[in-house]
């Protein structure tokens, strides 16, 4: 993956690869950059119910008026199938404790987790995110992509992912992908921190024009010994 190479990170935790042609939304919907919470959850879906859950959640988004700004939705197809996958934007945890309190009292709602509910066997934890310091989020240009979520570990649990020192870092990192990315139509749509969930987490979006064409760009990415690099020349890590 992109950043496994990355001196102050560990290993993927995990990585979803989800087609922007199953989105159950119109594919990415930029977030506020003003100081807001985001919500990433996650559902696994009984393997015979997949497509009509992502049916269901389609008719209700478009019958009905949405609690709160769905970022991006999504069917994953590498990584975690069968599941979908979505990131929620709040003004604050007090809007988020709201938004819950009007969906516990909405009959519309109570209607849709009817229907639903029997299809989904686990919903993972939500983890509470915010976008990453000092880096401009643009949503790609085009609909029909393949969407990957990764999520890093800090090697050091102790260290804040939007600390002193781990700021600089994450911001080349994300020029450096965004300076390569773009030259083959790919990009990264959305960098977050976990606060609240398991802390030390990096969350980073990737849009690709096709898998085809994803695996082309990792592999010109990892030739380049710069890139790979990138981040051991500020001497605070030991690499992995």
């Amino acid at each position: 993956m992109l950043l496994t190479k990355a001196p102050a990170l560990r290993s993927v935790a995990r990585s979803l690869i989800f087609n922007g042609l199953r989105s159950i939304t119109s594919g990415f919907n930029p977030p506020s950059l003003s100081p807001k919470i985001y919500e990433h959850e996650t559902v696994r879906v009984r393997a015979e119910s997949l497509i009509d859950y992502g049916r269901e959640l389609e008719k209700w988004i478009k019958n009905n008026k949405l609690p709160a700004k769905m970022v991006g939705g999504w069917m994953v197809d590498l990584g975690g199938s069968p599941e979908y996958t979505f990131i929620w934007e709040y003004e604050s945890y007090k809007h988020r404790s709201q938004v819950r309190m009007e969906c516990m009292t909405d009959p519309n709602m109570e209607y849709m987790l009817a229907r639903v509910g029997p299809m989904i066997s686990e919903h993972y934890g939500s983890r509470i995110l915010r976008m990453y310091p000092g880096i401009e989020v643009k949503a790609p240009t085009k609909q029909q992509l393949v969407y990957e979520m990764s999520v890093y570990r800090w090697k050091d649990a102790s260290m804040s992912p939007d600390g002193q020192r781990m700021v600089p870092l994450v911001q080349d990192l994300y020029k450096a992908q965004q300076d390569h990315l773009g030259q083959h139509g790919a990009g990264v749509s959305g960098v977050w921190f976990t606060e609240f969930g398991n802390v030390g987490e990096l969350t980073f979006l990737f849009y690709w024009p096709d898998l085809e064409k994803r695996d082309e760009i990792l592999a010109g990415w990892m030739k380049d010994t710069e890139k790979r690099k990138l981040g051991i020349r500020r001497g605070n890590f030991n690499s992995t």
